[in-house]
C-alpha cells in the first residue's frame, strides 16, 4: 500500500461514478435532476482524474486534494475505497515524498 493503491482507488472511485452514470440514466428521472446528477459525477470524475495524475507526478497539491477528496468520499457508498486510499496517503514512505522539505 502507498501512493499506487491511492491512485488507483481514485480510478475505482471514477469508474464507479460513470457506472452510476449509466444507471440513472435509465431511471427515470425528471429532466432537470438528470442535469444535476450528471453535472455532479462528472465533476467527480474529471476531479479524480485530475488527482491521480497530481499524485503520478508527485505534486504536493494533489497529495492535499487527494485526503480532501477521500475525506468527502468516506460518507458516500465509497467508504471502504477511501479509507484504503487514505492509508495509502498517510503510509510513512507516502507522506515522505510529499512532505520533503515543507517540515
Amino acid at each position: 500500500m502507498g501512493k499506487k493503491s491511492s491512485i488507483v482507488c481514485l480510478h475505482i472511485i471514477a469508474i464507479l461514478d460513470l457506472l452510476y452514470l449509466l444507471i440513472v440514466r435509465f431511471a427515470g428521472f425528471q429532466l432537470l435532476e438528470l442535469k444535476v446528477v450528471v453535472t455532479v459525477y462528472v465533476i467527480t470524475i474529471i476531479s479524480a482524474e485530475i488527482i491521480a495524475r497530481g499524485l503520478k507526478k508527485d505534486k504536493y497539491w494533489g497529495w492535499l486534494a487527494a485526503i480532501i477528496f477521500f475525506a468527502l468520499n468516506t460518507i458516500s457508498l465509497f467508504i471502504v475505497v477511501s479509507i484504503i486510499g487514505l492509508i495509502g496517503l498517510f503510509k510513512k514512505e507516502t507522506r515522505a515524498i510529499y512532505t520533503r522539505g515543507r517540515d
